[in-house]
């Protein structure tokens, strides 16, 4: 089989990359330690982690991963911890059911006998008990489709199993002296009992770990956090809800109740912002990586991956890989996003193939020049976060002395230039960077105004990498011909 450079997948990892192990232990310790009932917020930008760090969260909680119980052992600093046990439950799977907190309920059903303080519990109980208790689930589900947002009812709520046994004479009482009383009122007391019955002591509690809650259906995920308010507000369960707040504000924000579907985004944002810190206990804000960071990063995702067979493939050069990682530092060219690092590092490795085979060297035993590492990061970045800018230079050589002048404040393009829209939607490096002396670009545009989110991609990051590198004066400057190499350009 010939050699090739393998591409990294996108899965999440049990190990800490980004250097967040403090916060996990922060969270872990929070979870252990809070009084019951919480919900906590986990946000980060899609792409920034958040599955990751809720991976690595579990762990630290219980010494299991629920996604990778195979997954290579990380050390675990909260060993102290033994009476949290964890249920994850991946919202988007259950996003069109008409009640996703009734498949809630049986994943906890499902997940917790796998804690083997559980498990034992549960084999003390003895066959009839323990199929006592899961008839108790299934008809708590029922009762919860049957008004899954708590709208009232009777008080009829009958269980024939061994629950129904607990404090018999108190729901008597109730049910003789209390005949308006609220079905989810019954519903939270069950849940609490048959929780507190599965749990088997009362230190202990179960922390449900929430993720991709913000890809769901805005419905699916309005009727969730509506179930959890509404039934799971319990004094040994804890919710970690992994969001990106923005998104899921913007999808809840129109079935709030009572929301004015005539009133401006900036005030339905607001209330779908305080619905959420009603719900939340408090939100851990993902950090951003630092530069540094993000260069360890991309230098990760230029190695070969660790399931990489090696004699199916040829790993990039060390030299070079040290090189485009210390170029994406001191210039700054990485957006602060794990995921597109990641993506990144792929179009990198499979451009540097590509470029290297036209040499005729697909083992890349040629001699490295020195600005290799420059012109692969600039070809890539243009490959992976530009495409607009790759049609535009695929046109002729001139396109590419165009975009030059452009960065460099050299002359001005035509106002009705296709070029010149494009670029009018970047954000530029130097402003962001606080050059001053570079804040007005040719055309009269001033760059004072546009803001350079550190995630988002339409930041022209390369540009300070770009003005030194083609600069002439530069040893072996950057040229067309070079970027020509990677990128099937035409002469």
């Amino acid at each position: 089989m010939a050699a090739r450079l393998p591409t990294h997948n996108d899965l999440p990892t049990g190990q800490d990359t980004l250097g967040r192990e403090r916060l996990v232990q922060r969270v872990a310790r929070e979870i252990a330690t809070g009084d019951p009932p919480l919900v906590f917020g986990v946000h980060g930008d899609w792409g920034a982690g958040k599955t990751s760090f809720l991976c690595q969260l579990e762990h630290e909680l219980t010494e299991q991963c629920s996604l990778f119980p195979k997954a290579k052992p990380r050390s675990r600093v909260c060993s102290d911890i033994t009476d949290v046990f964890t249920v994850w439950f991946e919202a988007w799977r259950y996003q069109y059911e008409p009640s996703p907190i009734v498949a809630l309920l049986h994943e906890i059903c499902r997940q917790l006998p796998r804690h083997k303080k559980i498990y034992d519990g549960l084999k003390k109980w003895g066959t009839l008990m323990t199929r006592g208790f899961f008839a108790a689930v299934d008809e708590l589900s029922l009762k919860i489709e049957a008004k899954p947002l708590g709208t009232g009812g009777e008080a009829e709520l009958k269980l024939k199993n061994p629950i129904e046994a607990i404090e018999k004479a108190r729901d008597a009482w109730d049910e003789e002296h209390l005949s308006g009383r609220l079905t989810t009122d019954h519903v939270r007391r069950q849940l609490q009992e048959a929780i507190a019955k599965l749990l088997g002591n009362e230190r202990r509690r179960v922390c449900v770990i929430i993720d991709d809650l913000d890809r769901c259906d805005p419905t699916g995920a309005f009727r969730l956090l509506e179930g959890i308010k509404i039934h799971f507000s319990l004094s040994q369960c804890i919710f970690v809800l992994g969001v990106n707040i923005r998104q899921i504000e913007l999808a809840i924000a129109p079935l709030l109740p009572g929301a004015d579907q005539k009133a401006d985004s900036i005030e339905k944002h607001t209330e779908a912002a305080e619905y959420l810190e009603k719900l939340c206990s408090f939100t851990w804000k993902l950090p951003f990586l630092s530069p540094a960071a993000r260069s360890s990063l991309l230098r990760l995702g230029l190695a070969n991956p660790p399931e990489a067979k090696v004699e199916e493939t040829t790993p990039l050069p060390e030299a070079l890989i040290a090189k485009i990682a210390t170029v994406a530092e001191t210039y700054d060219c990485l957006p602060a996003n794990p995921r597109k690092i990641k993506g990144l590092a792929n179009s990198i490795r499979q451009l540097a193939e590509h470029g290297w085979h036209d040499e005729g060297s697909p083992g890349m035993e040629l001699a490295i020049p020195d600005s290799e590492a420059e012109t692969l990061l600039i070809a890539a970045a243009i490959y992976h976060f530009h495409p607009e800018l790759l049609r535009y230079l695929q046109t002729s050589k001139s396109a590419w002395i165009e975009v030059l002048n452009w960065i460099n404040g050299k002359s001005a393009l035509p106002g009705d230039s296709d070029l010149l829209k494009f670029l009018m939607t970047l954000r530029f490096q130097s402003q962001a960077m606080g050059d001053t002396e570079k804040s007005a670009t040719p055309g009269g545009v001033t760059r004072a105004s546009m803001y350079a989110d550190p995630t988002h991609l339409n930041v022209l990051r390369i540009e300070n990498l770009v003005r030194t590198a083609t600069d002439p004066s530069f040893k072996n400057s950057v040229t067309y011909d070079s970027i020509r190499r990677y990128l099937d350009l035409q002469g």
